[in-house]
Order: structure tokens, then sequence, then C-alpha cells
């Protein structure tokens, strides 16, 4: 499939594939128009903003998730805590009656 592109210099209209023309997007290389005029597919500020909005957006989800893996992690610490002390009063109270 083609991609319609206009020369910045010489205002020529042409295609080129749309692999080739993703290809620039991402490594902002040069590429010619027929009539040989070099052009520069690069990111508008507002993309590029758009693009860090995300990855913020992204390490904010996954540290979000990591301290609800923490919280459960702490709640089941605290029920282990709390059975430890339940068995340590069980076998106090055991000693008194013995003793």
């Amino acid at each position: 499939m083609l991609v319609k592109v206009n020369c910045i210099s010489c205002g020529a209209e042409f295609g080129i594939l749309e692999s080739i023309y993703k290809q620039r997007c991402e490594d902002g290389k040069t590429f010619f128009c027929p009539q040989g005029h070099g052009m520069v597919i690069a990111e508008s500020e507002v993309e590029k903003l758009q693009k860090q909005v995300d990855q913020w957006k992204n390490l904010a989800n996954r540290r979000l998730d990591r301290v609800r893996e923490l919280e459960a992690a702490n709640t089941l610490l605290k029920r282990r805590i709390n059975g430890y002390k339940g068995q340590l009063k069980r076998r106090k109270n055991q000693d008194d009656r013995t003793s």
C-alpha cells in the first residue's frame, strides 16, 4: 500500500510504500522525492509529549500494581503474625495451667 506524500521543496505529490513511510517515521532518516529533494518525517512536539505521557502512565500503572502486590503480601504476613500470636498465647495458657 502506498502513502501519499507532498515534497516540501517542490510540492510534487508522490507515493512511497507504507512500510518505508513507517520506518522513516521511526528512524527519522532522509528520503527523497522524485526530483531529488531530501525530506525527513519528524515527530511533532505533541507526539513526543504524548509518548512521554504514555510512558509515565505505564510506569505509574506498573508501580501501582507493585504497591498492590506488596499490600497483599503485607496482609498475608499480618495474618500469619496474628496466627503465631494466637499459638503463642495458647501455649502460654497451657504452661500456666500445668505449672
